[in-house]
C-alpha cells in the first residue's frame, strides 16, 4: 500500500457523548456477565466488567449508536465511514473473570482509493 491514509475513527481527547455508547451483556440470553463503559477526564475510555460461564459462554460488548435524548435515532447519517453504522468492542473469550479495557483512540487504515 503506497497510498496508505489513517481515518481516526474515535478519539477520546475531544468531547465524546457518554450516552451514545450501549453496554450489551448475556444477560440478554439468561447469562450473568456485566459490563460498563466510561469516558474519564483524562481523555481514555474503559471498557470493564466480569464474564461469567454459569448459563452460557459470556460475552459483553459496547457499542456506540447514534442516540438522542436517550432514545435511537434510526435515520441518523453514518460514522462517516460508509457503510459502517455502528462501532463496538466484545469480549467472549470464553475465560470467566474479569476483564478490563482501555482505549486512547482508534484508527482505520485504507489504501487510499475509497
Amino acid at each position: 500500500m503506497t497510498n496508505v491514509k489513517i481515518l481516526t475513527l474515535l478519539d477520546f481527547d475531544v468531547e465524546v457523548d457518554q450516552e451514545a455508547w450501549r453496554s450489551i451483556e448475556d444477560v440478554l440470553m439468561g447469562g450473568v456477565s456485566a459490563s460498563e463503559f466510561n469516558v474519564a477526564s483524562d481523555g481514555l475510555a474503559v471498557f470493564e466488567g466480569v464474564l461469567s460461564l454459569e448459563r452460557g459462554e459470556g460475552f459483553s460488548f459496547d457499542r456506540f449508536r447514534p442516540i438522542f435524548r436517550g432514545r435511537d435515532v434510526p435515520d441518523a447519517p453514518s460514522l462517516g465511514f460508509d457503510p459502517m453504522i455502528s462501532f463496538g468492542w466484545m469480549i467472549a473469550s470464553r475465560q470467566a473473570g474479569p476483564f478490563c479495557l482501555v482505549i486512547d483512540w482508534d484508527r482505520a487504515y485504507t489504501d487510499g482509493a475509497g
